[in-house]
């Protein structure tokens, strides 16, 4: 079904046995590296986050014995619930969480419960409709919606809306005023997100006008201010590389700039001294590195998920038939929160499910006694005390059991009803330029066309969509006639050729022979990577192998202001110092798979990475991103 599995030499891969820790599980195409001995593990990005929260905003003001409500937005409520569970705020006396932004089916704002004796806490973006919605609740000087206030701001207030605070009645009740510079989102324990999914359609769009130029100018400032947030949570002044492209170059000078200026003598920018070979390193690629990823079907468990599944900000709803034959519906979260989605999400698909079936004939077997009464089988007394003091525990990792065998079971379906299996072997020559056989593939024209002429194999648009941007990409581009002949075949409609046709503006050759003879990047090849249907490896995982080695070229990946000691700077990890964090962000959007080697790379070495981007990229939504590019128009394509 998945094509034959590859094992590595000499090493035994039990997923479920290797499934712990924050790095995630090794996958079949881990070599066994020895990690490096860097002392104690450094923090999470995630719990530095959650430190600032608490120290800088929730511990920065007093809350009485009645508690206080924090005040977010639609950006705020983001960042807020990424690193607190609310009842991680319970603790703290913090109540209630509501949103200033909500709005109703007409788009009016939702009207909330006035409390005009609690203490509120605001932290929210600075824009112009937070702003005043804050002061709408302060608008009224007979009747405030709550007490004395404790404005937190995630970024930069501009002196205009500063003058507007100033001047309005929410201006009596402050008693704290205070930017934590706080922009982006925690996507898990070393990923962040600045939220921005229109920063692809906007970075990669022409410029065919100065309003167009001026608004990639203007994004390319928003996101450099965002990510400079995440340098001071880190508390260091990172080098700053990048590839030779447009849009990252451009967003790493912008980024260097900004740094420059706020870690000036005297700045209150919250940086450590550190020498040049202990700082960090901030690693800006852009998408057009390597278009390729986000189109391919990955089969391990968080990727298949949020490709297969309609999943919408992790939640998941799904029917079953309950004992007493009656469908019931349920939404659940699918991530980090959940410790079983956790362990498994790394996990390839074809080995999850005979294994999670049986770790959970492992759970009830340790359990035998929760196991015997909820089946309403009563044992002697010091069993049934036992069975009943562990049952809630057992009902909620049974359920957790329950919820994971259903979506393997979705999953499988929709491998087997989608035909993923002969699309699957397709893509993966193309993108690998090898067969399974780890021969040369020069077939990838002919397959296409046989594949997307068979009656008994139908396939989503979607998926054809999919098929023909990968082979334009594999094969550096496409014949004119044989084009048309592709998009007929594929009954590709006029709107959806417009983003294969917009790969153009990600660095892709459109018409084949034009292409400009590139330097062909030294591939991993799949003979090692498990099964047939996954042996291409994303090219970011040999970055991030190369960057923690201290191998990765200047040239290829130039620093915005090199190091003093250039030559000590590269040779600092491999020589088995202290090297300092990498962050790698790539801008334009992350693939799933991409996540999944920064994980890897994580574990396999032991170096401490944090990977980020403008947002989280599906196949569905890269393709939605390409659409909104502008309609292409090359002569003779």
């Amino acid at each position: 079904m998945w094509g034959r599995k590859k094992k590595n030499a000499g090493e035994d891969f039990t997923p479920l046995k290797d499934a712990g820790g924050d790095s995630g599980p090794a996958a079949p195409s881990v070599p066994h590296l020895a990690p490096a001995s860097h002392g104690p593990a450094a923090p999470s990005l995630k719990e530095l986050v959650k430190m600032r929260i608490l120290t800088d905003m929730i511990r920065g003001f007093p809350i009485d014995d009645m508690g206080a409500i924090i005040l977010v937005d639609k950006m705020t409520v983001r960042i807020l619930s990424s690193a607190y569970k609310m009842s991680e705020l319970l603790e703290e006396n913090i109540h209630l969480v509501e949103n200033i932004t909500n709005k109703d089916a007409n788009g009016s704002y939702l009207q909330r419960q006035p409390m005009p004796t609690v203490t509120a806490c605001y932290f929210v973006t600075p824009t112009v409709e937070s702003i005043n919605r804050m002061i709408a609740d302060y608008k009224d000087k007979r009747s405030p919606m709550y007490n004395k206030c404790h404005i937190f701001l995630s970024g930069r207030l501009s002196d205009a809306l500063l003058a507007k605070v100033k001047t309005s009645n929410l201006i009596k009740y402050v008693q704290t005023f205070k930017e934590l510079n706080l922009e982006y989102v925690l996507q898990e324990d070393n990923c962040f997100l600045l939220d921005s999914p229109q920063s692809l359609p906007l970075l990669f769009a022409p410029e065919e006008s100065a309003a167009a130029a001026e608004s990639k100018r203007q994004e390319q400032h928003r996101l450099a201010n965002m990510l400079v947030t995440l340098c001071a949570t880190l508390g260091e002044k990172p080098h700053v590389r990048s590839d030779t492209r447009a849009v990252g170059t451009g967003l790493a000078n912008t980024l260097q700039q900004k740094l420059e200026e706020l870690a000036r003598p005297g700045s209150s920018f919250p940086t450590r001294h550190l020498s040049d070979a202990e700082r960090p390193t901030l690693l800006i690629l852009d998408r057009s590195h390597d278009p390729m990823s986000p189109l391919l079907h990955e089969y391990t468990y968080q990727a298949m998920i949020n490709d297969l599944l309609n999943v919408q900000d992790d939640r998941y709803k799904y029917s079953y038939t309950g004992n007493n034959n009656q469908v019931i519906t349920k939404e659940v979260l699918l991530n980090d929160t959940d410790p079983l989605y956790k362990k498994l999400k790394h996990m390839h698909i074809a080995e999850l499910s005979t294994h999670l079936h049986a770790e959970y004939k492992q759970f009830l077997e340790s359990n035998k006694q929760s196991a015997a009464l909820s089946k309403g089988q009563a044992g002697d007394m010091k069993a049934m005390t036992e069975g009943i003091k562990s049952m809630p525990k057992f009902q909620e990792e049974t359920a957790r059991y329950s919820l994971h065998i259903h979506v393997v079971g979705e999953l499988l379906k929709k491998f087997t009803e989608c035909h993923l299996e002969e699309l699957s072997m397709l893509e993966q020559a193309m993108a690998t330029g090898d067969d399974s056989a780890q021969k040369p593939y020069k077939t990838a024209l002919a397959d296409l066309r046989a594949l997307l002429g068979r009656a008994d194999l139908p396939t989503s648009p979607e998926d054809r969509i999919r098929l023909l941007m990968q082979f334009v990409i594999s094969q550096d581009g496409i014949k004119q006639e044989q084009r048309r002949e592709l998009m007929e075949l594929a009954a590709i409609s006029p709107e959806d050729q417009v983003g294969i046709l917009n790969l153009f503006y990600l660095g892709v050759t459109l018409l084949q022979g034009t292409a400009v003879k590139k330097k062909k990047a030294d591939k991993k090849k799949g003979a090692d990577q498990g099964y047939d249907v996954s042996r291409y490896v994303p090219p970011l995982k040999r970055i991030l192998e190369e960057a923690v080695a201290g191998s990765l070229s200047p040239a290829d990946f130039p620093y915005v202001t090199p190091p003093r000691e250039m030559g000590k700077q590269a040779r600092a990890p491999s020589a088995g110092g202290e090297p300092g964090r990498l962050v790698v962000f790539v801008v334009g959007g992350l693939a799933y798979s991409e996540l999944r080697v920064m994980h890897e790379v994580a574990k396999a070495t032991g170096r401490d990475i944090i990977v980020g981007s403008t947002a989280m990229l599906t196949p569905q939504r890269f393709l939605i991103g390409l659409k909104n590019l502008k309609q292409l128009e090359v002569a003779g394509v």
